[in-house]
Parts: structure tokens; C-alpha cells; sequence
């Protein structure tokens, strides 16, 4: 193959290529659930969420203001709730949910739905903070 077609023919095929892959990423993007994230304060260090708003789905993301962390809240089959704090054990950073998991985008510690660690180099689980039902609220204890 000639030169100048061997160029044309690979620009072509690397145009495609990023199309596709931007059309694929678009796709997966498109896919993905996005976590309803609860905005509240604090009162007494304790936060107040009705019940009701777990009608439609079992995980929350709670940002409390001017509390360092967000809060995963997710209701159990059993009608108790997990209620964890999003801070990683190793080094006290933000972590993230990704699908069922809990990740640490600074030093790659893994935890499982649960909180457990499943990769480290956390040395503990996520801390899981107290609750209560109250009528028809759930009252979590910063």
C-alpha cells in the first residue's frame, strides 16, 4: 500500500474509532442511575428524613450542610435502614458509590454494600452512624 493512501485510510479508521467511542460512553453514561441526593441540615447533630421519600427508592444520598461528609442512607428489606458515613477509614477522604460499592478515589480502598472493606488499604469498614425511627421519620445521629 502506497503512502498517502495508507495515511488517508488510518485517519479514517481513527476518526471512527472516536466516534464510536464517544457514542459508547454516551450510551453507558445514558445507563446509568443517578443517586437522589438529599439536601438538609443538622439540627442538635441529628437529621431529620421522612420515611415516605424511600417509597420510590431505597438509597439516598444525604449532604448535610456544613457537615464534612455525605451520608449513604439505604432502606433494608427488612424495613431497617444502613446508614453509613461516606469517609474513608485509611486517610479520612470523600468516598463515592459506584453500582453496589463504595470506593476511595484516593488511594483505591473498596468497600462492599455493607461497608465492609474489600480492598485496601483501609484497615477498617465505613463507619455506620446511629439512627432511629420516629413517627414517620428516620432521625440519624451525627
Amino acid at each position: 500500500m502506497e503512502r498517502r493512501k495508507f495515511i488517508k485510510c488510518s485517519g479514517t479508521l481513527c476518526g471512527g474509532l472516536a466516534v464510536m467511542s464517544f457514542l459508547g460512553a454516551s450510551l453507558l453514561e445514558s445507563c446509568a442511575t443517578p443517586l437522589q441526593v438529599l439536601k438538609t441540615t443538622q439540627k442538635d447533630n441529628k437529621v431529620a428524613i421522612p420515611l415516605n421519600s424511600f417509597d420510590n427508592n431505597a438509597f439516598k444520598l444525604l449532604r448535610v450542610k456544613d457537615y464534612t461528609f455525605d451520608i449513604a442512607v439505604q432502606k433494608l428489606q427488612n424495613q431497617t435502614f444502613r446508614v453509613l458515613l461516606m469517609m474513608c477509614p485509611h486517610a479520612n477522604q470523600p468516598i463515592t458509590k459506584s453500582g453496589s460499592q463504595y470506593i476511595c478515589p484516593t488511594h483505591g480502598s473498596r468497600f462492599d454494600e455493607e461497608g465492609t472493606v474489600t480492598k485496601g488499604p483501609s484497615p477498617r469498614s465505613l463507619t455506620q452512624l446511629k439512627y432511629e425511627i420516629s413517627a414517620d421519620q428516620i432521625i440519624i445521629h451525627l
